[in-house]
């Protein structure tokens, strides 16, 4: 019963979403000012969609050093537990569901959106994906085991090496957009096969539950244990619900009034759909702690996007009261820019000292805080060399070509 009725709930937000993105809403001459344009409005860069980005990457810097630094530990309940629970929860519906809306609200922004592009990218995305997970795993795991002479570190270097992970799953989405466009699918279409996906992947039961390397393979659609935590079928609505709101916003002419609504409709979908759901005994933290956040399903898609709903109408309040800190909106910029940049570097810093030892934390006090800040902050610093010297690297070279 939950199951359909979750169903329904995503369904009627996808449905509006595609009645906004398509009425034609265009005020007269001498009327007031309407929400929705009838033609695009907002093309270039949005700030509070760039922050969103920004924001979602620190959150899933803090909860992959939490993961990895407090891998096997189970607190006592107290402080250290309220403040896992505030981790997984930022880094949780906070940190990827947004990092996807935001990457199909990116598709629809985007200057080239022919099939063959997304096709292309989509392929890159997934090899880059498994570049990665050498760098950050196998690579690391390898070295530290000729050092330590530790079996259980050459089968985490093969594990490291087939485990997905967003960069593969976002391949997946560019490659079925490109097919959906290919096929010129209305958009309409597109939301209705998500949601069937999505039903699909809730249903089916897991076939090797237990870590099973054969597990990837299958993985790519289906949720089947941690080694598969992006699976297509269950995660694919958030970047088309993301490409959809991304078709509205280009349109939008009032933004304080579209976001004071987007926020208004979020609280109240929350708050209904938190109390059904504890009035059915349902445990809130099994909707996002641990491994419970990659094995989405309906229930726990409808309710993340309730409260994606409200954090995109607060990020859009912030960034009002941002928009006049220029160096705050220049770091903005870069870390939305290169977004994939800082998500691959992170990993890498965090898959070395993992692989090494030297990041196992018995609490909350000592190296934690630390780990995470000297993580990001490295994180930020080597990315923005490495986007400088690239910048240098092509002007040398239009120098060159033009003398």
């Amino acid at each position: 019963m939950m199951l359909f009725t979750t169903s329904f709930g995503i369904l009627a937000i996808l449905l509006f979403f595609h009645f906004l993105a398509n009425k034609n809403t265009a005020a007269p001459d001498d009327g007031p000012r309407q929400i929705i344009a009838s033609g695009n409005v907002n093309s270039g860069r949005q700030f509070e969609i760039d922050i969103a980005k920004a924001v979602s990457i620190i959150w899933m810097i803090l909860v992959h050093v939490d993961e990895q630094s407090h891998k096997g530990i189970d607190f006592a309940p107290g402080l250290e537990t309220w403040i896992n629970t505030f981790i997984e929860f930022v880094g949780g519906p906070l940190g990827a569901p947004i990092f996807m809306i935001a990457m199909g609200i990116g598709m629809v922004y985007s200057k080239n959106q022919a099939p063959a592009t997304n096709a292309a990218r989509g392929i890159s995305l997934i090899k880059l994906g498994y570049i990665l997970n050498i760098a950050r795993g196998t690579i690391p795991f390898l070295v530290f085991f000729m050092l330590y002479n530790d079996e259980s570190l050459k089968y985490l270097s093969l594990e490291k090496l087939l485990c997905l992970d967003i960069l593969q799953f976002a391949g997946l989405v560019f490659l079925f957009f490109a097919l959906m466009k290919h096929l010129k699918l209305s958009d309409l279409l597109i939301a209705f096969a998500a949601l069937a996906l999505l039903m699909a992947g809730s249903i089916i039961t897991p076939l090797y539950p237990d870590r099973e390397l054969k597990s990837v393979w299958i993985g790519y659609f289906i949720y089947q244990n941690s080694l598969t935590p992006f699976p297509l079928f269950t995660w694919l609505i958030y970047p088309v619900v993301g490409y959809l709101f991304g078709k509205i916003l280009l349109r939008v002419a009032d933004k304080t009034k579209f976001y004071t609504r987007l926020l208004a409709a979020g609280v109240v979908l929350c708050g209904a759909f938190t109390a059904i759901l504890l009035s059915y005994g349902h445990d809130l933290l099994d909707l996002f702690t641990d491994d419970n956040l990659y094995s989405q399903n309906t229930v726990k898609v409808l309710w993340i996007l309730s409260i994606a709903a409200i954090w995109c109408g607060l990020l859009y309040f912030i960034s009002i009261a941002l928009t006049r800190m220029e160096p705050v909106k220049r770091l903005v910029a870069f870390m939305s820019k290169n977004i994939n940049s800082i998500y691959i570097t992170q990993w890498i810093l965090i898959g070395w000292t993992t692989a090494g030892g030297f990041l196992t934390c018995a609490g909350y006090g000592g190296k934690f805080m630390p780990s995470f800040v000297s993580i990001a902050i490295l994180t930020v610093v080597i990315v923005y060399f490495g986007d400088a010297l690239k910048t240098w690297r092509k002007n040398r070279k239009q120098a060159s070509a033009q003398s």
